[in-house]
């Protein structure tokens, strides 16, 4: 598969994953039951999997380009493990709804600093 039609759906799955996770976090802050419909529960899995298997497929490229010396591809996955325990504590496991609150915004702090190191390919893209 080409590198560009690989980041290109890398891409929108990285769009997909965070519209996614602001929707269930905008309900999480609403108390919506709707956050335990079987799909929600799903689907953010399989795009997160998909998501994920495209970073490898693109991290597989960039190895064969001095993977090695991509020091913001380091960055943005540290962000991305910070990421993932953030959504966790703010979407499953925040014991009170201001922790939830605080783990929510991160997230997206998180998010925001994810996409401006893939598009700047600087681990301080400010």
């Amino acid at each position: 598969m080409p590198f560009y039609l690989v980041k290109h759906i890398h891409i929108g799955l990285a769009g997909l994953t965070i519209l996614s996770f602001t929707a269930r976090g905008v309900l999480m802050l609403r108390g919506s039951g709707l956050l335990r419909a079987k799909w929600l529960r799903i689907a953010p899995h399989v795009l997160d999997t998909l998501l994920l298997l495209s970073g490898l497929i693109l991290a597989l490229y960039l190895f064969g380009a001095g993977f090695y010396r991509q020091s913001w591809l380091a960055a943005k996955l540290l962000a991305v493990v910070a990421y993932i325990f953030l959504g966790r504590l703010a979407l499953k496991t925040g014991r009170t709804r201001f922790h939830r609150r605080l783990a929510f915004a991160g997230s997206l702090l998180l998010l925001a600093y994810i996409v401006a190191v893939a598009v700047s390919k600087s681990p301080l893209p400010w």
